[in-house]
């Protein structure tokens, strides 16, 4: 399993890439940036269903500061 506490966006996105990246989770959980107001607008990764999309990131987690 992999989660979080109450990390942001930015945190959750590096978790996602590092489980998309290593594989072998049966249980993925990384709705937290839903849970701090406004966060999740600011990840380009993230849907609003709590999906990450991946695809078309770029080195690194892919978000620039």
């Amino acid at each position: 399993m992999i989660g979080g506490m109450l990390e942001t966006s930015l945190a959750m996105t590096a978790s996602a890439h590092f489980a998309a990246g290593l594989g072998g989770f049966k249980y993925i959980d990384l709705d937290t940036p839903f849970f701090i107001k406004g966060d999740k607008e600011k990840n380009p990764y993230l849907s609003a269903s709590g999906v990450y999309h991946l695809k078309h990131a770029k080195p690194g987690i892919g978000i620039a500061l």
